[in-house]
């Protein structure tokens, strides 16, 4: 049972529920269809992350320092990792049917699955990678509520603009944690070509002009809710700065692993935090 549990990875599917949340927070409004809609972007993850472990562990997977990834080694049922996906599509689907967004869950399952199924693999595409991550945790489960429920202008998207750079570089130390596997096994992701001072340079570059703009702009203006995650940005950003002055790579991986732990509580926490706006 463990392994099957592990396939899910069920401690990083906080992304796109949160995010789907936070759109009722936006839309302040509309909740059962917003917590459905969660649930929906949710399955469709999880059948996405069983493809991204079973394709990762034939490479990736085998070097990486994170003990939560299935090994090749694993020994899993066919059968019921087959039904396991085909119960979490069908399902997730099949809510987005009756929310009337099913062309988004279906976006939201086709990108998700592409990332990591061979050949196309998102995942080992510069610039690809980025893009087909941001789209199903941050974009899709976010954008879809507010632009079904209401005529958005330019605020919103420049609202969507600014927290993609705050939410990228927040979560890019999580791949750069992997850099040394990623890198052995050849794969042609966006920090692999670009190395890894490049990347922290380009992270950083994120962080810093989503901060800069967000408080420029006064964003949390009638969005209160996302001060906080400006906030916590604030420490990717002193992070990016303090792996840009150490001198070795393994250094700097084991600082970002470091931060991976860290970090990622807290963005748990998001979740009853964005709830709590949401019924207050």
């Amino acid at each position: 049972m463990g392994k099957y549990l592990r396939l899910l990875r069920l401690q990083d599917q906080h992304f796109q529920f949160g995010c789907a949340l936070a759109g009722g927070v936006y839309l302040s409004g509309h909740y059962v269809w917003i917590i459905t809609w969660a649930i929906a972007t949710t399955l469709i993850s999880l059948a996405s992350f069983i493809t991204n472990e079973l394709t990762d562990r034939e490479d990736t997977d085998r070097f990486s320092w994170n003990k939560v990834h299935l090994r090749k080694g694993d020994k899993l049922n066919s059968t019921v990792v087959v039904l396991m996906w085909v119960v979490f599509v069908v399902n997730g689907l099949w809510l987005s049917w009756q929310l009337g967004v099913f062309i988004w869950g279906l976006a939201m399952l086709l990108i998700g699955e592409l990332y990591s199924f061979k050949p196309i693999r998102f995942k080992a595409r510069p610039g690809f990678d980025v893009l087909a991550q941001l789209t199903v945790w941050w974009w899709i489960p976010f954008i879809v509520p507010v632009v079904h429920f209401s005529a958005v202008g330019s605020v919103f998207w420049i609202f969507v603009a600014v927290m993609s750079l705050l939410i990228w570089g927040f979560f890019y130390p999580y791949q750069l944690s992997d850099f040394s596997a990623d890198e052995k096994t050849g794969l042609g992701s966006t920090h692999i070509r670009l190395g890894m001072r490049q990347s922290l340079v380009f992270g950083l570059i994120f962080v810093a002009i989503g901060e800069f703009s967000y408080f420029y702009l006064r964003m949390w203006s009638g969005q209160e809710w996302s001060l906080v995650f400006a906030l916590i940005c604030l420490v990717s950003l002193v992070c990016y700065l303090f792996w840009l002055g150490m001198n070795k790579r393994a250094n700097q991986e084991t600082s970002m692993q470091r931060y991976v732990g860290i970090m990622k509580p807290v963005s748990w926490l998001m979740v009853p935090y964005v709830i709590w706006w949401l019924v207050k």
